[in-house]
């Protein structure tokens, strides 16, 4: 089940729970939001969208990310679908030896395989900077990050053998 509404839910999880998430556009035009934490849905809205893109034959077309108190940001954009995308979700505290308080960051890391097949494009949005990081990270294409990956449908990255090979070992 994907969310494919701005429904209380969202609502709630930007304005009062002040969390960060992602609205994707897919290739048909659907718009799925990341509804983290939905009540009675175990899975992560990220491996939920990736099953519904693969049972569907659907890929994501453009990636934003939503925070409250600034304009929804597009992060990557294909209108052919983009080929070897994925979103992760984090979270990060400063604690202060003496009182075991301090501030809390949230971030928003999207990740795009460059045609060359051996990198990824790595942008990670932050909060409450409300910002991208000043800079863009090129990491190796890993079996790891490659399998949190949504695949264009048909010819696509993912059928190269040096894709393969990283994907398989």
């Amino acid at each position: 089940m994907i969310c494919t509404v701005r429904d209380e839910h969202i609502r709630k999880l930007i304005m009062e729970d002040i969390s960060m998430t992602w609205k994707c556009t897919l290739d048909d035009g659907t718009v799925v939001w990341g509804d983290y934490e939905r009540p009675g849905v175990p899975e992560s809205p990220w491996v939920r969208l990736q099953e519904f893109c693969k049972e569907n034959g659907r890929c994501v077309a453009k990636a934003q990310v939503i925070v409250m108190g600034a304009p929804e940001e597009v992060v990557f954009e294909d209108e052919n679908g983009l080929d070897g995308f994925f979103i992760a979700r984090g979270f990060s505290k400063d604690i202060d030896m003496v009182t075991g308080d301090g501030p809390s960051y949230q971030h928003m890391t999207f990740g795009l395989l460059e045609d060359s097949l051996e990198r990824v494009d790595v942008k990670k949005y932050s909060w409450p900077e409300c910002e991208f990081e000043d800079f863009s990270q090129k990491r190796k294409a890993t079996q790891e990050n490659l399998s949190f990956m949504i695949w264009r449908d048909g010819e696509t990255k993912k059928q190269s053998e040096q894709v393969q090979v990283t994907l398989n070992g």
